[in-house]
């Protein structure tokens, strides 16, 4: 029940820029249609002769057109994947764009014993950050063969890619309300690397038994949240057995409560916005029983842990500063500052709300709107790469951006240089 948006961005005769402008105009077009997940096959770092090629240097996240266009799809709502290229073992080395970006996951391969296939490209990001994410099954892949009726084996990143988005999308279709930060999170915690990530695997091999299983939280809207959980046993697990164990902040009093079976595996239990507040840290787990009667606990050593408010949950990675929740609203100054190609502007939200994020000249004139509507509790980014909302490049010079959030305003001043 899965439904498919096709785009074929490349020239196959030529490697352009333009080729980057057809990706960035596809992710633009998947977006306006809903997309959830996106997945390319494709890594950008040398282009034909006078186009300009692109260096590590460049693998920053933030430089080229494709990874610009990919972390923009992400802001707005889109999980995006894709493979992280096949340079491993070339001069090259590294992980080509668009898998240098902040929030696109790139997949790394693996052969059929798990091992890192030669050819993979490997990271850190230029400006160190853990590249790849995640690795799939990339080698000795069985295949349909373009053209023909037939099938044989194929090696490349441009296997394990689809196969995690795949998985992604499985998760997504046992729980529809999660968010594409929650699903990379959730990816990520089910690696089998997670304990000790690397440049090579990442957080390791992804499995869509871990991903499905692992907790997760939704919003109620009336300021509780409900924590989710599959339990998976192969010996089978008795019915409304489960049962959550927590303890808030620091304190050493241990919670306890019972899980309600929904169906369809799925248990829940509601954490009351009466026992928390935004901000507060939980730590968890679960204890089920077996059909042998055995109890078992989830996870067997340590706790989970979340920050009331915030919708992403972590076991063996660290909590995204991005997720805490802030105490007031505030308006970071943009870096860099002053520009030429593209910027950053933070925003501090304490709570759920509705912001709208402006440009506007020094004359007061709106330029564009970067965003208007509503966002989660935490570190809010938001990106401006120079252009008025017709999408024409601003003259140099001083601009405003202003925030406007629960009542309040805030302004700063930036300049933007050609």
């Amino acid at each position: 029940n899965s439904n498919y948006i096709l785009a074929k961005t490349e020239d196959i005769f030529s490697e352009t820029h333009t080729e980057e402008d057809n990706y960035a105009a596809a992710l633009e077009w998947m977006e306006a249609l809903g997309v959830d997940i996106t997945t390319s096959s494709l890594g950008y770092s040398t282009f034909d002769a006078g186009e300009g090629s692109y260096t590590y240097e460049d693998m920053d996240g933030k430089t080229t057109i494709v990874t610009q266009a990919s972390e923009i799809a992400f802001q707005k709502g889109v999980l995006c994947i894709t493979s992280a290229g096949n340079e491993g073992n070339k001069p090259w080395k590294y992980i080509t764009a668009p898998a240098d970006g902040f929030n696109t996951i790139a997949i790394g391969a693996v052969t059929t014993v798990n091992r890192l296939a030669p050819f993979s490209s490997v990271g850190p990001s230029y400006d160190g950050r853990l590249k790849p994410e995640l690795v799939a099954q990339g080698y000795s892949c069985y295949k349909a063969v373009a053209f023909t009726e037939g099938y044989n084996f194929g090696n490349g990143t441009s296997y394990s890619g689809p196969i995690a988005a795949g998985i992604a999308g499985q998760l997504l279709s046992a729980f529809p309300y999660l968010t594409n930060t929650q699903m990379r999170s959730i990816l990520f915690e089910s690696g089998d690397n997670v304990e000790d990530p690397n440049n090579e695997r990442g957080y390791g091999l992804i499995s869509s038994l871990r991903a499905v299983t692992y907790p997760n939280l939704v919003d109620n809207q009336d300021g509780s949240y409900i924590v989710n959980k599959i339990f998976y046993d192969e010996s089978g697990v008795i019915e409304n057995s489960a049962k959550i164990y927590y303890t808030k902040n620091s304190e050493e009093m241990l919670y306890s409560g019972d899980m309600i079976f929904s169906g369809d595996m799925i248990y829940k239990y509601q954490f009351s916005d009466s026992e928390f507040s935004a901000g507060d840290t939980i730590n968890f787990y679960f204890n089920y029983s077996d059909s042998s009667s055995n109890i078992n606990r989830n996870p067997r050593t340590g706790y989970y842990t979340f920050i009331y408010s915030s919708l992403n949950i972590v076991l063996n990675t660290e909590l995204n500063p991005m997720d805490e929740i802030p105490k007031s609203y505030t308006l970071y100054q943009n870096f860099p500052n002053p520009f030429n190609s593209w910027t950053t502007i933070y925003v501090d939200v304490p709570e759920a709300t509705n912001i709208e994020l402006k440009i506007f000249n020094i004359l007061g004139q709106e330029v564009v709107t970067l965003f208007n509507g509503k966002t989660e509790p935490g570190k809010r980014r938001f990106f401006w790469n120079g252009l008025d909302r017709f999408g024409s490049r601003v003259a140099s010079g001083a601009y405003i951006y202003n925030v406007k959030a629960a009542g309040l305003t805030q302004s700063k001043k930036m300049v933007f240089l050609k």
